[in-house]
């Protein structure tokens, strides 16, 4: 899908830098009536006073929301509570309460926690293996605090706290709370350093949960699944990932939606597994039928957890079922492979090290050959450069402008005076003799 996007990013005072253009229209000021707003959407506030939204402005924000839009608020020192937005329209709509300006900000490291709501959140799918509480165990780096807002509202999901900190509800303080506001949604995400997520993963692309995480959030906030999905009735299947080490357990989950289209806990719902042979069309071993349970966290959201699978490529058939009826079925496929496979081979491939060699303009040696490439070496090496690192003192005149020209007085430091002193004198004599040859004196 192609996503458009529009900001006003705050450069300085009541100044705003643009960015961005929806429909071929760029934005150049904050929309003031519902009309304008629902253009968006996703409309994300992010550090921003509420002193910048008047009144207006805020009652537009929520009759968007409740007529289809979604809003999403960071944390930062200007938004929530300690940004003013107490007893506002746009509290009205976000999933917690705010508190006054008063609210804190939590300043300790922390990897968020996932509740089991949030496992069970669409917003979440696949990453709870990734709030694992040290950043060591899958490379997820600590978040530098949060704002502490004062309660989750009621209907609220909070699907990401703190692993440590209490707020003032004597609850984990709510690092992610998501809820549905009339036709719309919103999210209180109140950490806003997800950066430190993002610059050392850069190289995972589309699998980096940093990417993953946003793109799910502003997906759900967006209502794409309900768009998506329209009214009709079906089943929705995931597993966490493509491949699995041996031994590893394999999560699957599915959504499932009866004849009306509405999410269903009352669905028999079960996936059969075949393991595919090694060239890919050969039927492997069939592992018996795996039923799927019921989530009790969210309406329509089934899980089982398969282990002891064996090595090699698996298909999986998810089928859903409702009063006798069949509601849908889908298709999945994922790996199972032994950890680091490719360290069970460790002899070395003298074809492929020639090839290598051959493509690069290398070499390739055996070991009893290791005289004759010492010897390859030497006679291609040519000239070796000597690199010699000095230090000149600044101070000493004399030594810097010997070091211009390539030399260094090995003189004691103790002389370095005295030969400033004659450099001194050196140069007015010479003055004094220029003066005198051109007549000057």
């Amino acid at each position: 899908a192609t996503v458009e996007s529009a900001t006003l990013l705050r450069v300085a005072g009541d100044r705003f830098s643009a960015g961005g253009a929806i429909d071929g229209k760029p934005v150049n000021a904050l929309p003031v009536n519902a009309e304008s707003w629902r253009a968006f959407d996703v409309i994300i506030i992010g550090d921003l006073d509420s002193s910048f939204l008047n009144p207006q402005q805020m009652l537009a924000i929520e009759k968007a929301v409740s007529e289809g839009s979604g809003l999403i608020m960071l944390g930062g020192q200007s938004s929530f509570g300690p940004g003013g937005y107490q007893q506002t329209p746009i509290e009205k709509l976000l999933p917690v309460t705010v508190g006054g300006r008063d609210a804190g900000q939590e300043k300790t490291e922390f990897i968020p926690k996932i509740t089991a709501a949030g496992e069970a959140h669409p917003a979440l799918i696949g990453l709870a293996s990734w709030f694992v509480g040290k950043s060591d165990e899958r490379g997820l780096y600590p978040l530098l605090g949060n704002v502490v807002v004062k309660a989750p509202k009621q209907g609220a999901e909070v699907l990401l706290t703190h692993p440590e900190r209490k707020g003032p509800d004597d609850q984990p303080q709510i690092v992610l709370a998501v809820q549905r506001y009339g036709k719309g949604r919103s999210a209180a995400f109140t950490a806003d350093t997800t950066y430190r997520w993002y610059l050392p993963m850069r190289a995972l692309g589309q699998q980096s949960p940093y990417t993953i995480f946003w793109g799910q959030l502003v997906r759900w906030v967006a209502g794409a699944d309900v768009k998506d999905r329209g009214t009709k009735p079906g089943v929705e299947t995931l597993v966490d990932k493509s491949i699995f080490a041996l031994g590893e357990s394999v999560r699957v989950r599915a959504l499932v939606r009866d004849q009306k289209g509405d999410a269903t806990r009352f669905a028999q719902v079960s996936i059969k597994l075949k393991r595919v042979g090694d060239n890919g069309s050969k039927p492997g071993a069939d592992a018996p039928a795996v039923p799927l349970s019921a989530l009790p966290a969210r309406d329509g959201m089934y899980q089982s957890t398969i282990t002891n699978l064996e090595k090699g490529d698996w298909t999986g058939e998810v089928v859903a079922s409702k009063d006798g009826q069949e509601i849908g079925r889908q298709t999945i496929g994922f790996s199972v492979i032994p950890p680091a496979d490719e360290m069970l081979k460790l002899a070395a491939d003298p074809r492929l090290m020639q090839q290598i060699a051959t493509e690069t303009g290398g070499y390739a040696y055996r070991l009893a050959q290791l005289p004759q490439l010492i010897d390859t070496l030497s006679r291609k090496g040519g000239e070796q450069a000597l690199i010699q690192q000095r230090s000149v003192p600044l101070h000493s005149a004399p030594r810097s402008v010997l070091a211009m020209i390539g030399l260094y007085p090995a003189w004691a430091q103790r002389f370095d005076l005295p030969m400033q002193t004659l450099l001194v004198v050196g140069l007015l004599l010479g003055e004094w003799v220029m003066r005198r040859r051109w007549q000057l004196l």
